[in-house]
């Protein structure tokens, strides 16, 4: 993708963050909002251009962006311990994504 840029340095930086953000955030739990800002940043330099996405993420106060994360993780991780067939846990991601996001609208 960074070949595909004009400038790919901001793209290669990015990258180098994002990958060394997802390693310690094995070791750490939550969210905040410099990460999920720098995230958006990431995810934007790499796809379709969405006016405002950025914008809408910095709005949101560091507080309420930690709390959203963890009604979410307590939405999502039952579902992870769950043993079913495949399908069945599919259908179970599916409803507990559903659930996730229905929590990130109403509070972001």
């Amino acid at each position: 993708i960074a070949s595909r840029k004009q400038d790919p340095t901001k793209l290669k930086s990015l990258d180098s963050w994002y990958w060394q953000a997802k390693a310690r955030s094995q070791q750490r739990k939550g969210l905040d909002h410099e990460t999920l800002c720098k995230v958006m940043q990431w995810k934007l330099s790499r796809g379709t251009f969405r006016p405002g996405l950025l914008q809408k993420a910095e709005s949101n106060k560091d507080t309420l962006i930690k709390t959203t994360y963890e009604e979410v993780l307590a939405v999502l991780q039952p579902v992870e311990g769950e043993e079913k067939s495949s399908s069945e846990w599919t259908e179970s991601m599916q409803d507990a994504s559903t659930k996730a996001i229905k929590v990130m609208d109403k509070n972001l």
